[in-house]
């Protein structure tokens, strides 16, 4: 009986193990390196060009159902910041780079949050009642991570537990070597 017991407990433990695996997603956004994210509940992703020529990629994060929230994430890579992140930047390097989104923005709100490993995003919420959005982004090692929170009808508030499961996605995301 004991041996029929672990052998049951060992195949639970090995399943749970390869369920908590499946969570994990590798995502090819065209460059030489792939994202390793995991998914919300509920949600799948697509990868679209940004077309004209503009040599950056779009990553849907798309919700269950129409009135979720949609996540959209761009990469990029400046060799000026190479090896750099938030956290390296001076005030006025942060303020250049990272300032100018809240010019479109009719009332825009920031704020800052820490991923998991320690990287600074500054978040910029249009609390506006036509056009609410939520715009995440940092700078990690030379890269340019921006994630913007949307929904279909933009005249619904994105709280504070929507914006919380995007910087949790983003604290799980790692830049995995591919290709």
């Amino acid at each position: 009986m004991k041996r029929v017991c672990s052998a049951v407990l060992c195949l639970v433990l090995m399943m749970t193990g390869l369920c908590a695996l499946a969570e994990s997603t590798y995502i090819d956004i065209g460059t030489d390196f792939l994202i390793q994210v995991t998914l919300p509940a509920g949600y799948t992703y697509e990868v679209a060009d940004m077309g004209d020529g503009v040599p950056l990629r779009q990553v849907r994060f798309l919700p269950g159902s129409e009135d979720g929230l949609y996540m959209f994430l761009y990469v990029s890579y400046d060799d000026s910041f190479a090896g750099r992140s938030y956290e390296d930047l001076s005030a006025e390097e942060a303020d250049l780079l990272f300032g100018p989104g809240a010019v479109d923005m009719s009332d825009p709100e920031l704020s800052y949050a820490e991923t998991s490993h320690g990287s600074k995003l500054v978040i910029l919420n249009e609390n506006s009642e036509k056009d609410e959005y939520v715009d995440i982004s940092t700078l990690y090692q030379g890269y340019f991570v921006e994630l913007m929170l949307v929904r279909n009808d933009t005249t619904v508030q994105i709280s504070g537990e929507e914006i919380q499961l995007a910087v949790d996605m983003l604290s799980e995301m790692w830049f995995v070597a591919g290709r």
